[in-house]
């Protein structure tokens, strides 16, 4: 079986920011983005001293142009991402730390991975930093030009097309759920095996382990080509300074497999 070599970790950002020059003539009709959802938001916060306030949460979404037919399938999904850290998010997590005394900062920003005339992607970064440490995490939102569902990202299943994004029968969604997820874990255990020395796994991690900290039908985002880049979060798998671990697939290899 043909497939594709795993990418390390320190690489993923340079490669990707690559495929994204490079992949910018070759996207059809990409939608055009407007100025990004940001802002920053100091608690406790005085307007004599904004520098007092000892919990930064600063954002940063993109916002395609709302004069595009398409623009609300993705703005309506980050509105209410701007809403909820607004509203809950960060008044949240500034209570639960407003006990130990430290000075917290939490930063979000955004790579757009995908935009041509069928999908629009984004890997959102959260970068949190606290009593010296800091932790990062990464979200996928990728968003179907196809379906037209407004302020919904699409699902792995429907983008492989072993399901529709209007079945409504929860057991049928689950299970097609379940059978894509097996697959592409399986599919990444394989490549894990396979070129033991190309990636720093922890030396005790296991198949087990990779079903536990990994969910394919949440952890991907698609690269410039509309193919799946699944990942695993730093520190799940390997020490945190490893970065983010990625491993691309083509849809055509996991249909192949299914």
């Amino acid at each position: 079986m043909n497939r594709q070599a795993l990418i390390h970790p320190k690489q993923w950002i340079c490669g990707l920011l690559a495929c994204l020059v490079l992949g910018a003539a070759a996207c059809a009709e990409p939608l055009p983005l407007a100025e990004d959802l940001a802002d920053e938001i100091v608690i406790p916060y005085d307007e004599a001293d904004p520098a007092a306030g000892r919990f930064l949460y600063s954002y940063r979404y993109p916002a395609v142009d709302p004069s595009h037919p398409d623009a609300a399938i993705v703005n309506s999904f980050f509105e209410y991402e701007v809403s909820d850290t607004v509203n809950f998010r960060a008044p949240m997590d500034a209570e639960n730390w407003e006990a130990t005394g430290e000075n917290v900062e939490k930063v979000i920003t955004y790579t757009v991975t995908c935009n041509n005339d069928e999908y629009f992607s984004v890997l959102v970064c959260t970068r949190e930093t606290a009593a010296g440490e800091t932790y990062t995490s990464y979200a996928g939102n990728t968003f179907s030009r196809l379906e037209q569902k407004p302020g919904y990202t699409t699902t792995l299943p429907q983008i492989l097309g072993i399901l529709s994004s209007h079945e409504s029968d929860t057991w049928l969604q689950d299970r097609q759920t379940a059978r894509a997820d097996d697959f592409v874990r399986t599919m990444i255990w394989e490549h894990i095996q396979e070129n033991p020395d190309s990636l720093p796994f922890h030396e005790d991690f296991t198949k087990e382990n990779l079903d536990m900290i990994f969910y394919p039908e949440e952890d991907f985002y698609l690269d410039e080509t509309g193919n799946p880049v699944f990942f695993i979060q730093p520190g799940d798998a390997a020490p945190p300074e490893e970065g983010l671990m990625i491993f691309p697939l083509s849809l055509e290899e996991i249909l192949d497999e299914m």
